[in-house]
């Protein structure tokens, strides 16, 4: 009885963190003009440094925090991966912009903790 609540617990949260990653990530990411070129595991690395949600799921949510952009200035996203925090900047005037900060920051961090 445990056990298989246990199981639904984590059908659950995997259910749930795939639905967030889907809505951030316009469903299917693809490499056409204007969509974000990157996985769902790139995402995750880049959030939380793991490379699958752990079997238990994380200790604490992912929270997406936002930070304001200096006039006549450019800051991609980034992301403590202690906290399992997202900073995403806010002023972002266009989609497409926002998909190629996104784009750059994940893209650029990949490697991390690599020698």
């Amino acid at each position: 009885m445990a056990e298989r609540r246990f199981q639904r617990r984590i059908e659950d949260i995997r259910d749930r963190m795939n639905a967030q990653l889907n809505r951030l990530l316009n469903e299917e990411p693809s490499s056409e003009e204007g969509e974000v070129d990157i996985t769902y595991e790139e995402l995750l690395v880049f959030t939380t440094g793991a490379d699958s949600i752990p079997p238990l799921g994380f200790q604490q949510p992912v929270l997406i925090e936002f930070y304001d952009q200096e006039p006549g200035t450019r800051r991609i996203p980034y992301a403590s991966t202690c906290s399992l925090t997202l900073f995403l900047p806010r002023g972002v005037g266009e989609e497409e912009d926002f998909k190629e900060l996104m784009n750059t920051a994940i893209k650029g961090s990949l490697g991390f903790g690599k020698v």
